[in-house]
């Protein structure tokens, strides 16, 4: 199943030190121009009770206008499992998940 929300976008790589460059990948649900800026999250917590939405523009230092396309977002998080030994059925089953931090 597959999400089409009005933006997505990715880095490519999860962090970057000050001065390093990057490429930003941004997909739109509907085809057409778009504009990027920058801004630095202080706080990315919506919730009414908690310290909201709060960002330092630094549109200065970087904005930018582009083309986005549609990109299909796959819902939801999955692993691949390959068949495992036949098991007792009157055992209660056992799953176990691994976070190797983005190690496929």
């Amino acid at each position: 199943m597959f999400a089409h929300l009005p933006i997505t976008g990715y880095l490519d790589r999860f962090s970057h030190r000050p001065g390093e460059t990057f490429s930003a990948h941004v997909a739109l649900r509907t085809p057409g121009p778009g504009h990027a800026r920058l801004v630095k999250v202080i706080s990315g917590d919506p919730n009414p009770a908690g310290p909201g939405l709060r960002c330092e523009d630094f549109s200065a230092v970087f904005t930018t206008n582009f083309t986005g396309a549609i990109q299909p977002v796959a819902l939801g998080s999955y692993a691949r499992v390959e068949p495992a030994p036949a098991r007792d059925p009157q055992l209660p089953p056992h799953f176990f998940l691994y976070d190797f931090n983005g190690v496929a």
